[in-house]
């Protein structure tokens, strides 16, 4: 739960800030699958280098 929370607030700020400093939301829906792509691969590769396989 606190995870989502936390996924929340990152995109509520970061786009929160992007609309506050006189940004356009068309060109983020333009890029949005590439973006989200990057933001979704970083979170999971920083995921698997912080975290061991080893039980």
């Amino acid at each position: 739960m606190v995870g989502i929370i936390g996924i929340i607030t990152i995109f509520v700020m970061v786009f929160g800030g992007y609309l506050a400093a006189g940004g356009k939301m068309g060109i983020i829906l333009k890029s949005l699958p590439f973006e989200m792509t990057m933001i979704i691969g970083a979170a999971v590769g920083a995921f698997l280098i912080s975290n061991s396989i080893a039980e």
